[in-house]
């Protein structure tokens, strides 16, 4: 078999700027799905996209002019998570980076693919200069430009650079790259350098002295000059070009075969005005399925009689689901709503259990925190397991179409359930094959959770069964008023935005405990705190300003989603984390108003998380505040839920005493009333 890598975001820009786009906010997302269906037309069956799911990434930590898409036509920074989303209800495996560039997606799967002994060959198809460096003498890893429909092997790396592929990272760090923001030595041109680089192959074994070399170019004194002076600069800049290849992005080359789109690829398809694509990828699939060999399913609940044969299944599967014991099996049967087995040639091939959720008396932790999450009914995948002799064979997509098409029913009139499927996936111990799947069903993250002493970590990951059930007009509505105000429709694609922070679930329950608060009540609330506690500030403040920069704050959770408070305080890495991805979305976001003024709300923003002015300072306070009189008033719930002490809420809270120190007496009081009743035990200071 061959495995094609895409540079899913060089197709994006490609495609935004072709002059015959005429769609400036969807146009490159619609040529992007057609231009990965004609790669499957053509005989592609194993595809990996990958994607810069942030513009940033660590090289931006080792030096500060490298590339991070401030420039970038916010038409077109739009489209970033909508064709990952796309993309993967297309039925394609998406590797969006966030740490790490596509650039590094690519290599590393190309790498991973390679040891695969059926793999024939490994296809990146970017004419990216950088990935030059992956291609392989043997021919197994080779380049295609896809728009000039030219395959590079070995020969063509040294045909077009003088260099093989190895030396392609230090012919980048003399050369420099402008398109990442890197310049290279000054003086060191693509000649002299190949002729160099040619003879000696790396830049530590160029001599020192120029009466040392042994090949003539032009200038030869002076080059050698300049690389001595600037020696650590072009170790710098090779580093910065040399990608990535030891990222963990998937467990089989199989995960990466195109099985035709999901069913939710039709509503998006019909939202981009283009029901054509859904037409083709399913017709596609279809012409691709009739040179399968058949296979027959079936499922059935599960009987007394499978669960010797079910018992051996989970505990081979183990840690992507914990161990059983036959009476825990047994009494998992009891519980389950829906217990069901899917057979493959007279085989036990896996099963799922489906709980309703709230109300059972289950012990499971991550059930406890979805019932919290959503006291208003949910469906709960306690475990799927797939035998490995049946793995690669659509049975968990079968499973999961199965319980959805049974959640989607309960919608009309049933007592239990609610809207949506809950499950967790381990990401520590991590299972990025797992977590792959369930992004391609259409699961959305919403948290994580720590649910042993060992640990043990998951991501917590909802199913929206309502999702396609209407028509979505978001899109609809702001291409209508485009034709005829192109001004007010940008300015609407803003406001549709921010509608997503409604959906984002702080950790932080309302006053009487029944309920978290969403990000869009947060901001509203700590703003009227804000009118309320004026009097408290520090400082001379400008109220306006204050309650306009408290609004403005979290709207980057919209991207982003939220850090939970003890998270960031106590985590460099979470901290980290959090200030790359919401800086990429205030870029993002900020970006969708007209004539540039989203830089006002963000210059807002950037105050306020610089903590430059008396005005950012109370805004904090305020924020601090607002949680914890929450806490304070509901009993301490998602302090005790998430085993907070007296020492980390006064971390929390010394920001308070910088804006608004007239509330601290009271804090202290609360918190000491906490303590008394046992909501917050003492603790040591956070380090």
């Amino acid at each position: 078999m061959d495995v094609h890598l895409v540079d899913g975001t060089y197709e994006l820009f490609r495609y935004h700027y072709n002059p015959a786009n005429k769609d400036d906010r969807h146009g490159a997302t619609k040529g992007v799905l057609s231009s990965m269906l004609d790669l499957v037309r053509g005989g592609a069956t194993h595809v990996g996209i990958a994607t810069d799911h942030v513009i940033t990434s660590f090289r931006n930590d080792m030096y500060d002019d490298y590339k991070d898409g401030s420039d970038i036509d916010p038409q077109l920074h739009a489209q970033f998570p909508e064709i990952e989303d796309a993309l993967r209800a297309a039925g394609f495996t998406v590797f969006p980076m966030v740490e790490y560039e596509a650039d590094d997606g690519m290599a590393a799967a190309a790498v991973a693919a390679e040891k695969d002994p059926a793999v024939d060959k490994v296809i990146i198809c970017t004419p990216d200069k950088d990935l030059g460096q992956c291609v392989r003498a043997d021919g197994r890893i080779v380049q295609y430009d896809r728009r000039k429909q030219l395959m590079i092997d070995q020969a063509g790396i040294i045909e077009k650079f003088g260099v093989p592929p190895e030396s392609i990272p230090d012919y980048l760090g003399l050369v420099g790259d402008t398109a990442d923001g890197f310049p290279g030595l000054p003086g060191w041109g693509a000649k002299s350098t190949a002729t160099l680089l040619a003879k000696y192959g790396h830049i530590q074994n160029i001599p020192p002295s120029s009466d040392d070399w042994q090949v003539k170019v032009r200038g030869a004194v002076k080059l050698a000059v300049t690389l001595r002076e600037n020696y650590d600069d072009a170790l710098l800049f090779r580093k910065i070009a040399t990608v990535i290849t030891d990222i963990d992005l998937f467990g089989s080359v199989d995960e990466m075969r195109w099985d035709g789109p999901t069913p939710a690829f039709e509503q998006i398809a019909r939202d981009l005005g283009q029901v054509g694509l859904w037409k083709r990828a399913v017709e596609l699939h279809k012409n691709r399925r009739v040179t399968k060999e058949p296979m027959t399913v079936s499922l059935r609940p599960v009987s007394p009689a499978d669960l010797g044969a079910l018992l051996p299944m989970n505990n081979a599967a183990v840690p992507a689901v914990s161990h059983l014991e036959m009476p825990a099996l047994e009494a998992l049967v009891d519980q389950a709503e829906w217990f069901t087995v899917v057979e493959s040639e007279g085989e036990i091939a896996g099963f799922l259990i489906g709980m309703h959720g709230p109300g059972l008396p289950y012990a499971s932790v991550n059930y406890r925190e979805f019932c919290r999450r959503f006291p208003d009914g949910f469906w709960y995948v306690d475990r799927i397991v797939v035998s490995p002799d049946h793995r690669n064979k659509q049975i968990g997509a079968t499973l999961y179409d199965a319980f959805a098409k049974f959640g989607r029913a309960s919608l009309d009139g049933s007592a239990i359930g609610g809207p949506r499927i809950c499950a967790e996936v381990n990401v520590r111990p991590r299972n990025d094959g797992s977590l792959r799947f369930h992004r391609r069903f259409g699961f959305r993250p919403i948290g994580e959770l720590d649910y042993s002493d060992d640990g043990q970590r998951v991501s917590l990951l909802a199913y929206d069964l309502t999702d396609g059930a209407a028509p979505l007009d978001r899109h609809h509505v702001v291409d209508v008023t485009a034709k005829h105000d192109p001004d007010l429709a940008q300015r609407l694609e803003f406001v549709f935005d921010l509608d997503r922070l409604k959906t984002v679930q702080r950790m932080s329950l309302i006053t009487d405990g029944s309920r978290r608060e969403n990000t869009a009540e947060h901001s509203w609330h700590i703003a009227m705190v804000a009118i309320a506690c004026a009097p408290t500030a520090a400082e001379p403040i400008s109220i306006d300003r204050v309650i306009e920069m408290l609004l403005v704050h979290d709207i980057v959770e919209a991207d982003a989603g939220d850090v939970y408070i003890y998270d960031e305080l106590t985590s460099d890495v979470a901290a980290a984390s959090k200030s790359r991805l919401e800086t990429e979305a205030a870029r993002r976001i900020f970006g969708l108003l007209p004539n540039g003024e989203g830089d006002r709300l963000r210059e807002l923003w950037e105050e306020y998380e610089g903590q430059t002015s008396a005005d950012a300072r109370f805004a904090k306070a305020c924020d601090r505040i607002q949680p914890f009189l929450l806490n304070a008033a509901n009993g301490g719930k998602s302090w005790t839920e998430n085993n907070i002490t007296a020492s980390q809420v006064r971390h929390a809270m010394s920001e308070v005493k910088v804006g608004a120190p007239r509330l601290v007496e009271m804090v202290e009081r609360l918190i000491a009333e906490q303590v008394a009743i046992g909501h917050l035990p003492e603790g040591s200071p956070p380090t």
